[in-house]
């Protein structure tokens, strides 16, 4: 990233903006390393979605990021820095609010739809309530269509939670409600849609756990009528989620790791395990050149198009107090526009070149590590390679060595 590994002359005009200590002490290296990674994985980011506009150049996420929002009264796109988080990003910029097919805005979505489930978890164990996260699978193939997939699971679901048993059993674990997400992989088997499922009881059953994995009969009934096959030992898991939220309620932060609430909501940053492949894996594979990749992807984005990610039981949310908010006010980062200032505006001939040269991400790194002077630099670099031998990047890479 840093500073230290620049030129002197070209290092001073940062020093006094973000500049940083060359002294490094392990908790310094480790804070680094973090920062990096990051930073990587921003970058990473607004490349994945620029392969997603050529891949859906009608759907909204190819407008992303790229058009300006007002061009009329300010044909330029805004710098922002958040004075909390010190996050860069840019405004006066279309955004399209997809989770299924823009890895920035998902990415959004997916933390914000965390942090509120998170809270509400939070909140229902200091009423004394307890939390299984429960995940249903069943048998699948390559011959099955994504299309069809969906539509058998969707059948499945619906029998299986319409029977008196299910609804007896709820009812006797002490049930508040449910919130399911609808994920999807794909591997050697084909396409593999699945749900993962929050089970809200409120603790007045010390036998609620083995009450819920009773229901492992009746699911795999659902499956077989639909199907004419059986589960496996994967096909129904319920287990506690309850470790998540006692930590939060203890420390009042985010348990490190990966969490009940970070398995329902983040199924888009996921990497795929055993062979498997999430949708974003998919989509970097095909930008490694892999076309039948780029097939897949298309094909996932058909289908995903305007499906909700997040289903709430009747009255769950309100017993939560979770707010209502759409995933494109997410997006767009609304609840921290007061938290932002202004660092400066790109005028459309830069902005232009910033797409040209496919640096978003890196704009965004520099304006976060180095202030505007940091974003003036990598554009004056920008106008300086047009026609010129010296690619822009050699001269910006190592104010964030990537």
């Amino acid at each position: 990233m840093c500073t230290v590994c620049a030129p002197a002359a070209e290092k001073s005009a940062f020093l006094g903006i973000r500049g940083k200590s060359a002294a490094t002490s392990l908790d310094n290296r480790q804070s680094e390393a973090d920062e990096l990674s990051q930073a990587r994985g921003r970058i990473s980011k607004f490349k994945l979605q620029r392969a997603a506009q050529k891949l859906l150049p009608e759907e909204a996420v190819a407008r992303c990021h790229r058009f300006n929002k007002e061009r009329l009264h300010n044909p330029g796109v805004d710098v922002m820095l958040n004075r909390v988080t010190g996050r860069a990003s840019f405004g006066n910029v279309v955004t399209c609010g997809s989770l299924w097919h823009c890895p920035v805005c998902g990415a959004k979505i997916s933390e914000g739809r965390r942090a509120e489930l998170q809270g509400g978890m939070v909140t229902h164990h200091a009423r004394g309530g307890r939390v299984y996260l429960l995940t249903l699978t069943y048998p699948h193939d390559r011959t099955m269509k994504l299309s069809d997939s969906l539509a058998s699971l969707a059948t499945m679901l619906r029998k299986f939670k319409a029977t008196r048993v299910y609804k007896d059993t709820m009812r006797k674990a002490g049930s508040k409600g449910s919130v399911r997400s609808l994920e999807v992989t794909h591997g050697e088997n084909g396409w593999h849609p699945h749900t993962h499922e929050l089970v809200f009881v409120d603790g007045s059953n010390s036998s609620d756990l083995e009450l819920i994995e009773s229901l492992r009969s009746h699911w795999g009934k659902a499956v077989f009528k639909e199907l004419g096959a059986h589960i496996n030992e994967h096909g129904f898991d319920v287990r506690s989620g309850d470790s998540a939220a006692e930590y939060v309620a203890k420390f009042g932060r985010d348990a490190s790791g990966w969490t009940a609430a970070h398995e329902i909501t983040k199924s888009n940053v996921k990497k795929g395990r055993k062979g498997s492949r999430s949708p974003f894996d998919i989509l970097r594979d095909y930008m490694a050149g892999c076309a039948q990749s780029g097939a897949l992807f298309v094909e996932y984005a058909t289908e995903f198009k305007g499906k909700r990610q997040l289903f709430y039981s009747r009255g769950l949310k309100e017993y939560l107090a979770i707010e209502e908010i759409s995933d494109e006010e997410l997006a767009e980062g609304q609840k921290e526009k007061e938290e932002q200032e202004m660092l400066g505006t790109i005028n459309e001939q830069d902005w232009l070149a910033v797409l040209r040269n496919n640096a978003r991400g890196e704009v965004l790194e520099i304006a976060q590590r180095h202030g505007w002077e940091g974003v003036q630099f990598i554009l004056e670099k920008m106008r300086a390679s047009l026609g010129s031998d010296e690619p822009w990047y050699r001269s910006v890479r190592r104010f964030i060595c990537w």
